[in-house]
């Protein structure tokens, strides 16, 4: 039954172009989350200590919540449209491949299967979490691993990586460091120390 694992697109263009912008007015230093503050228009220190909430692209973003902004992220990184700096802290850079978009002359398909999910994943057991039987074993492999490793450092599992990271990584499947930077709940710290770890679970 291949129903719960359907794809609806759209066109996505607004979306992208939006993010784009984003990316470009503020410097093209800033990580995901900083950018996303912006779009939403959320007043953060970071934000008005910049002067970002002055900026034309402040508070353009808000048909799509935190999560949403999350996925056309990673959608425009999986066709090479961004870029994040892995040597400074997490930048997000614009690549030339992008300029076709940001001008209208290309149609940027969105996926809207990765807008709702995020709502209410954490409600979810991992069988309704749109997971098929490959990603939840995946899945259950990664959780070991964070279980170890909690153990280990005699913390919570979940301050490594709440289960909706985790989630993500057995349905997006990263095959680089970089490509895991773009999942929700990987910040630059959380990749440095244990970013390997699980790429290694994920790639074997």
């Amino acid at each position: 039954d291949n129903c719960s694992g359907s794809v609806e697109v759209m066109d996505g263009t607004v979306f992208a172009q939006k993010l784009l912008s984003a990316i470009s007015r503020t410097g093209q230093i800033f990580g995901k989350a900083h950018v996303i503050d912006v779009l939403v228009g959320n007043p953060t220190e970071k934000v008005t200590k910049f002067g970002h909430d002055h900026l034309s692209v402040y508070g353009i973003g808000t048909e799509l919540d935190e999560a949403g902004w999350h996925s056309v992220f990673r959608q425009l990184a999986s066709r090479g449209m961004v870029r994040i700096d892995l040597e400074g802290h997490n930048g997000i850079s614009l690549d030339p491949r992008c300029r076709s978009v940001l001008r209208g002359e290309e149609v940027f398909l969105f996926r809207k299967d990765r807008l709702a999910k995020k709502t209410t994943r954490k409600r979810r057991k991992k069988k309704e979490m749109g997971l098929d039987a490959m990603q939840a074993s995946l899945f259950e492999r990664l959780r070991q691993h964070r279980l170890e490793l909690s153990r280990q450092l005699e913390v919570p599992p979940y301050t490594i990586f709440h289960d909706s990271t985790l989630v993500e990584m057995s349905q997006l499947k990263p095959q680089t460091l970089s490509q895991m930077a773009m999942i929700s709940g990987v910040g630059q710290k959380k990749l440095e120390k244990w970013g390997q770890g699980f790429l290694d679970i994920i790639t074997a």
